[in-house]
């Protein structure tokens, strides 16, 4: 799916690179493409086996893998994505319910919140709703807090991130593991992330993210992820069809002695 949409100014852009399922081809050799590595320090040891197995099946299916690192300002993402999200959120969903039909009494997000409130033990019983009130408390899309973090964001993720590693190790795309195995929902103690990987960056700067799966770690699938640079959607899917081939499941078990006991 791709094409122009006239509310969304992202894609303005996508109507000089609209796909035909000619355009992808599944069955591309992986032979002489360079993939960047991206770094897997922060994931449990299952998982960085798994991604090691799926790096050894790229290099003997031909590929050039090259190790690479995070963005250089990468820390400071989670901090300006908040404050995106939570003056995004106010907006978007205030105009969304603005369409709905008149049956729907809850016209904004303020009206939201109110109606959480009066129904507290329905609506809140597990979890409260401090994200739409930090939003309700947000100062909107021309406030200059949310124009820097915006514009930070799409610099740290976008120029000076993904664009400069493709550039720097001529890369035509990323591998990277797409996040830890689910965790158990905890309404007492609240959520207890075992890692993240780098979706955040082309979710950002708008980049082609395809995920695969990659194996299992206790009993709990991990997905793959490969990334690539700006309009690259048809590269991406027929890089894709190569990197399953080559390190999906069963030859990442294959290639990795310490799967077994990870899984």
């Amino acid at each position: 799916m791709s094409g122009p949409d006239s509310q969304d100014v992202a894609s303005r852009d996508a109507g000089s690179h609209v796909l035909a399922a000619a355009d992808i081809n599944a069955g591309t050799s992986l032979a002489g493409v360079r993939i960047g590595l991206m770094p897997a320090s922060s994931a449990l040891p299952g998982v960085q086996a798994l991604l090691a197995a799926a790096a050894r099946g790229l290099t003997a299916a031909g590929a050039i893998v090259v190790g690479v690192e995070s963005p250089a300002e990468d820390d400071k993402l989670g901090d300006y994505e908040l404050t995106v999200l939570l003056a995004e959120l106010k907006a978007d969903l205030n105009s969304y319910l603005a369409t709905t039909p008149a049956a729907v009494k809850t016209r904004t997000l303020a009206d939201v919140i109110a109606f959480d409130r009066a129904h507290a033990a329905q609506e809140m019983l597990l979890f409260g709703q401090e994200l739409f009130e930090r939003a309700q408390a947000s100062a909107g899309l021309e406030d200059a807090a949310y124009l820097k973090a915006r514009a930070e964001s799409l610099r740290i993720a976008g120029r000076d991130g993904l664009d400069r590693i493709f550039a720097a190790h001529q890369l035509q795309a990323l591998i990277a593991f797409t996040d830890g195995p689910a965790m158990p929902i905890d309404p007492v103690n609240g959520d207890s992330f075992n890692s993240s990987g780098p979706g955040n960056l082309p979710a950002i700067a708008g980049y082609p993210h395809l995920t695969l799966p990659m194996g299992m770690v206790k009993g709990l699938p991990v997905g793959l992820s490969v990334i690539g640079p700006a309009w690259s959607d048809a590269k991406v899917l027929s890089i894709g069809g190569g990197v399953r081939a080559a390190a999906g499941p069963d030859r990442a078990a294959a290639l990795c002695p310490h799967h077994r006991a990870a899984a």
